[in-house]
């Protein structure tokens, strides 16, 4: 899946309620109300980056506009995004990841570790 393709997935993933959503191969989680996209994505970008020097230093790491994105988190078959778009004014973080084997338990390892280390990052 061409990262375009996955970034426009993700972002119609904004359609979804409030509460964790689970499909065949995705998983996404809606993580805070911050103010700006700025601060936003300097949170998400941390936070990949702590996964890939943690847990997947061959991960690919990189970030623009309002979205940031964590590519080959557990070997080929699991990426993530951070997306930080305007909502009412204020900026919705969401966090969506992808599995493209549908390999669920890897999925949910991973994003339950993206979720620990949005928690502890400031």
């Amino acid at each position: 899946m061409t990262r375009a393709v996955f970034r426009i997935a993700a972002a119609a993933l904004l359609a979804l309620p409030a509460a964790a959503a689970q499909a065949e191969g995705w998983t996404a989680t809606t993580l805070a109300t911050m103010n700006t996209e700025a601060e936003c994505m300097a949170k998400a970008d941390r936070v990949f980056q702590r996964y890939a020097d943690t847990y997947a230093p061959g991960a690919d790491v990189s970030g623009a506009g309002w979205t940031a994105a964590g590519y080959d988190q557990m070997g080929e078959d699991v990426d993530s995004l951070i997306i930080c778009p305007m909502v009412d004014g204020l900026v919705e973080a969401f966090l969506v990841s992808h599995s493209s084997h549908d390999f669920p338990d890897e999925r949910e390892l991973v994003h339950d570790r993206l979720l620990s280390l949005w928690d502890k990052t400031n």
